[in-house]
């Protein structure tokens, strides 16, 4: 008789030298990236800017980012966008008050994102908040109704778009709080999002 042998989970392998170099490298353009929106405007940072502070040369730089604005791209959605979240009711529908705790402790970075109204940073984030709003409100069932009298793609729209203006009125007024600029926020997007309330 033969014995069947158990199949036994393979142990999870550890990185190779290459995959730690590639991480360690892609951790430093992320800092150097970083580094330089503290001080200068985005719209006036180069590629060059950024592989001369991380100390990589361009090839090496295209090989983890295509652009500057993919490199933007992919810092905001691992690290910014997940800081807004769904919560329940009789709270607001979206909870940004971790994002704008973020927003005051680093209001150098978003003055420099922010820029003017037709910066390309600006268009990048309005962008990907609406495809993080979208992923949180239709991705899976909210826990809250949604109303269904607009168009998926301008509601996300109109929300993204409101949060760009508290994030602006919160570059324009330093001494509101994340909560007060979580107050903004549910107001202007409460309604078009659940329907009319009561008031």
């Amino acid at each position: 008789m033969k014995h069947k042998s158990k199949s036994v989970p393979k142990p999870a392998e550890a990185p190779s030298n290459e995959d730690a170099r590639a991480l360690a490298t892609r951790r430093n353009i992320d800092r150097a990236f970083v580094e330089l929106i503290h001080r200068r405007v985005y719209d006036r940072l180069r590629v060059g800017d950024i592989t001369r502070k991380a100390g990589v040369g361009r090839s090496t730089f295209y090989a983890h980012y295509t652009s500057k604005d993919d490199l933007l791209r992919s810092q905001f959605q691992r690290m910014v966008a997940p800081l807004l979240t769904l919560t329940q009711p009789p709270q607001s529908p979206l909870n940004a008050t971790p994002l704008f705790t973020h927003i005051t402790t680093a209001r150098p970075i978003y003055r420099s994102l922010m820029g003017q109204s037709g910066s390309r940073a600006r268009a990048i984030l309005l962008v990907s908040f609406e495809r993080h709003i979208s992923h949180l409100l239709f991705a899976a069932p909210p826990p809250f109704p949604i109303r269904q009298d607009i168009p998926r793609p301008m509601l996300t729209h109109f929300i993204a778009t409101g949060l760009i203006a508290v994030i602006e009125f919160a570059m324009d007024d330093p001494a509101q709080t994340p909560e007060q600029l979580q107050s903004h926020f549910q107001k202007l997007i409460a309604e078009p999002l659940t329907g009319p309330h009561d008031r």
